[in-house]
Parts: C-alpha cells; sequence; structure tokens
C-alpha cells in the first residue's frame, strides 16, 4: 500500500515499483486473471499501465487506490506449487467428501449464496436488474456479475452440483435462474426448460409461420441448448425466456 506518503518524489517512487511489478507479472497471467483485473480496474493491464505512466503522482496514487482489488484479486488468483508429501506406504483411500467453496455441505453452499444475493442487492446493480428487470441486463452486465461471483467462489457449476446433492433433481440451471430462484423463491427451472418455453412462445405468437421458418426454429433451438450465450444475443429469445 501506499500508506502516508509525504511528497510527490516518494508517490513517483511508489508508482513506478507498482508498475515495475505489474509489467512483471502480467507476463505469466492467466486469461482467467486478466478477466477479472480488467473487470475491477476498468482496463486491461497494458491499459492500465498506460494510464498511470500519464498521470501525475498524486493523480496516479489516487487511481490505484481507488482499483487496489484488481490486485488483491491478482494475488488470490496466483497458483503456488502444492506441497508433495513422500511416503513409502500404499495409498488408501479412508473418505471422500466434496467441497462447496468454503462449505463442506451443499445446503450451507446454497445458504451462503442466498445471503450473498440478499445482502449485495443493493452494492451489485446487476443483481437489482436480474431480479426485477432481467429482460433488460445486457451481456457485459452478466459476465462483470459472473466474474464477481466467481470472486466469491459462487459458479453455475458449483450452484448445480451442490443443488443437485441437496434435492436429487437432475437438472442444469443457469447463474440467472438460480439469483431468482435463491432471492425471490419459487422453483428452479433448468435452462433446458427455459429454452423450450421460449421457442414454443416464439412459435405461439407467429401462428404464420410456414413449414421453413419452423424448421429454423426447430434448429436454433438444438444450438440454444448447446450455449447459452448465442441464446441470450438474440433479443426474441432473450424477452420470451425471461
Amino acid at each position: 500500500g501506499f500508506g502516508q506518503l509525504e511528497n510527490d518524489e516518494q508517490k513517483k517512487s511508489q508508482v513506478d515499483i507498482l508498475i515495475a511489478k505489474l509489467q512483471r507479472r502480467k507476463k505469466k497471467m492467466t486469461e482467467q486473471q486478466k478477466e477479472h483485473f480488467n473487470d475491477i480496474a476498468g482496463d486491461n493491464p497494458e491499459e492500465f499501465i498506460r494510464k498511470v505512466k500519464e498521470m501525475p503522482s498524486n493523480k496516479a496514487v489516487n487511481y490505484i487506490q481507488d482499483r487496489k482489488a484488481a490486485f488483491e484479486v491478482f494475488n488470490s488468483y496466483t497458483h503456488t506449487a502444492r506441497p508433495k508429501v513422500l511416503s513409502l506406504h500404499e495409498d488408501r483411500v479412508y473418505k471422500h467428501t466434496r467441497g462447496y467453496g468454503k462449505s463442506t455441505k451443499p445446503e450451507d453452499y446454497l445458504e451462503e449464496f442466498k445471503k450473498f444475493v440478499l445482502d449485495n442487492m443493493n452494492k451489485i446493480a446487476a443483481l437489482d436488474v436480474v431480479c426485477k428487470r432481467p429482460k433488460e441486463l445486457t451481456r457485459a452486465e452478466l459476465k462483470s456479475l459472473k466474474l464477481e461471483l466467481d470472486r466469491n467462489e459462487f459458479t453455475e457449476k458449483m450452484l448445480n452440483t451442490a443443488w443437485k446433492q441437496m434435492t436429487n433433481e437432475d437438472i442444469t440451471a443457469d447463474i440467472i435462474s438460480f439469483i431468482r430462484q435463491q432471492a425471490l423463491g419459487g422453483a428452479l427451472i433448468s435452462h433446458e426448460t427455459r429454452i423450450k418455453n421460449a421457442v414454443a412462445k416464439v412459435k405461439d405468437t407467429h401462428p404464420g409461420l410456414n413449414a421453413v421458418q419452423i424448421k429454423w426454429l426447430d434448429r436454433i433451438e438444438v444450438q440454444l441448448f448447446r450455449s447459452q450465450v448465442k441464446y441470450r444475443r438474440t433479443s426474441k429469445f432473450k424477452e420470451n425466456y425471461y
């Protein structure tokens, strides 16, 4: 940290040190680390460095301090080698457990997720949009929200795993469905069911579709099952999806 720096020379020295560290570290950053850095800092590492270099020392210090969380995330994603335990004894499995973030039980993990959503509804704008105006959510907002949740160890994969373990329901839901289900209550609807309902609604609201158009809708439906990103790029399906 910068602490209580007394003069411009000290500030410039600290800024130069940080830039030098970031220059070295960015070469080893994974794509995931870069995505998180960009999401928090608002710039990729190269653009961040360029901007800071062009700023006066006072402004650079404030600019960096306002985005210090980006560096904390980078440090948290630094992979260190795990210690290796050497033994001459035969391997034997005594117990097998699945971890859920900081929790060991799926119900605790889902409860933590619910608490996070409710506690941050007024802090993370995208959460409020998901619950109140999901049709207005942009792809950029969704990506940023997923990164924020990932930083708190909440992912679609882990949420689905925890849900299946707790309920024995073999469904796969997206992050938006989990947020709405935990914040608003009600049943969890699978991604596949939402797609089927949306395509069916498009057909029902356009009874004049010919055989070729219906065939194309069916093809689109198959593609949507494979990629929910493509799904949300189509405004008509996005409207019916929610």
